[in-house]
């Protein structure tokens, strides 16, 4: 579970890191991307795994 979490969150750092180094925000877009990751929708969907 854990494993999937921080996938989850590796993934939301990425793309907010691609959204926000276009306006020169690239580690605040990131910290915010995970910030806003809906952690009971991962846990939820990966917990029959």
């Amino acid at each position: 579970m854990a494993e999937k979490v921080r996938a989850a969150c590796i993934e939301a750092a990425r793309e907010g890191f691609q959204d926000a180094s276009m306006s020169g925000l690239c580690r605040e877009g990131a910290i915010e991307s995970i910030k806003s990751l809906d952690l009971e929708y991962t846990i939820k969907n990966n917990s029959e795994e």
